[in-house]
């Protein structure tokens, strides 16, 4: 080959390109290739880690949420616990529950606990915490109507429910509870020995709520109880239900409503002893005739004249009333006796035609009759004393309500049970039935 061609031969591409791909090394293409590979693999975990961390960041938002709306949740349910609290302190107060079911459950005692508010068309008694943060308390009727329709404005068996709305930043909770003791008079007439009604005798009753007694419109309420035995005789009737743990001696047609027999035993406390010492001075007394009191026995009596009791609370020894005498009420009196009493001659006066403002208890447990009682015209009295046995004279009617150790009568023994009586509480009120209630 000439030098000329040589030159060429060196010189042409495509043997200088020849040459150099002959000197390439083989593992450089996979090498690239690999670090391709390797950055689409960085990208994605790149990608993927950054998914994680929004998901984890939004599901840590997420628990922050629910740990926050469970801790507000937590709070509402506490405040509405207060309410309950502050509103059952409210009712304990009450001597029944009727002015409370005013209002739409917001009257009476839970006026005291705040302004009234609605939710949804419904009455409350707010007390806040801060803006509409606080609870919403309320009362409502238990259904305690022995018959028709419930009236959910009145109070038959002293007791009802407690709402609660506790509300803290927009989460609620709500709670209901049971308030009452049981009623004082759940019956017309209550004998814990036995009850023996003789001659013309009967039991009825009326509501002075709806006002006073009309024989025309008597109630069938007129329940009688005992532990021992009932016994009617002569023409006695009994215009309600007879309950008796062992028997009821009855002509057909006495007892209009049902008879059980056995029934469980009713049992009531007992009347604690009041003195000595008795009611200290003759202040809230007045006397006129033959008529006295003495503080340091405790004795009240009357020959002739009269005696008119204050509104107040006393504590006697014993009545002992006799000729024309009379003993009265001028207001709402709760009496105590400890000995026997004979309240006869003219019998008791509560010219308000309401048995509670004119309440009778007795301790008394002598083996004899330990209270004996003459009705009168305007004798609107209950009389609590279930280790007592009771005489009741008869003649003019008792507008009211009996609970006694044994009770007997002599004469036409009549009852008109005042079923509103039935609302005054047994003992201490209890909160009871606590639950709390989903929705609304």
């Amino acid at each position: 080959m000439t030098p000329t061609r040589k030159l060429a031969a060196l010189c042409s591409p495509s043997a200088s390109g020849a040459r150099q791909h002959r000197s390439h090394n083989p593992g450089d293409g996979r090498l690239a290739a690999d670090q391709g590979i390797a950055l689409v693999s960085v990208i994605m975990l790149v990608a993927f880690l950054i998914i994680l961390g929004v998901f984890g960041t939004r599901s840590a938002q997420l628990e922050t949420r629910i740990a926050g709306n469970d801790l507000r949740a937590q709070k509402a349910l506490a405040v509405a616990e207060a309410g309950l609290g502050h509103g059952f302190a409210l009712l304990k107060t009450s001597p029944g529950f009727d002015d409370e079911l005013s209002g739409g459950g917001t009257g009476g005692a839970l006026a005291a606990l705040g302004s009234v508010t609605a939710i949804k068309g419904t009455q409350y008694r707010f007390r806040p915490y801060g803006g509409d943060d606080g609870y919403y308390v309320r009362v409502v009727d238990n259904y305690d109507e022995t018959s028709g329709a419930n009236n959910a404005a009145t109070d038959n068996d002293g007791t009802v429910k407690i709402i609660s709305r506790g509300q803290v930043q927009g989460a609620q909770r709500i709670v209901e509870a049971t308030v009452g003791s049981g009623s004082r008079f759940p019956d017309a007439l209550f004998g814990k020995q036995y009850v023996n009604l003789v001659g013309n005798s009967s039991i009825d009753s009326f509501d002075s709520r709806n006002g006073p007694y009309d024989a025309a419109t008597r109630g069938s309420n007129g329940d009688t109880r005992s532990n021992g035995a009932i016994t009617l005789s002569g023409s006695s009737m009994i215009y309600g239900g007879a309950m008796s743990v062992t028997a009821i001696n009855a002509d057909a047609g006495a007892v209009t409503g049902a008879q059980v027999v056995p029934a469980p035993p009713l049992n009531l406390p007992s009347v604690p002893a009041c003195g000595p010492p008795y009611y200290p001075s003759t202040v809230g007394i007045t006397t006129t005739g033959n008529a006295s009191y003495n503080p340091a026995t405790g004795e009240l009596r009357a020959m002739s004249g009269s005696i008119t009791l204050a509104a107040g609370t006393y504590c006697f020894q014993s009545i002992n009333l006799s000729g024309n005498s009379t003993l009265s009420v001028s207001g709402p009196v709760s009496v105590f006796l400890t000995h026997a009493s004979d309240i006869g001659g003219g019998g008791v006066l509560n010219p308000s035609g309401i048995a509670a403002n004119f309440l009778l208890y007795s301790s008394c447990a002598d083996s004899g009759d330990g209270l004996q009682l003459q009705g009168g015209a305007s004798a609107y009295v209950a009389v609590y004393a279930p280790d007592t046995c009771m005489k009741f004279a008869g003649g003019p009617d008792l507008y009211g309500a009996v609970v006694a150790g044994c009770f007997s009568n002599v004469g036409a023994a009549t009852i008109h049970y005042d079923e509103s009586l039935r609302r005054l509480p047994l003992g201490e009120m209890r909160l009871s039935h606590w639950h709390e209630v989903r929705g609304g």
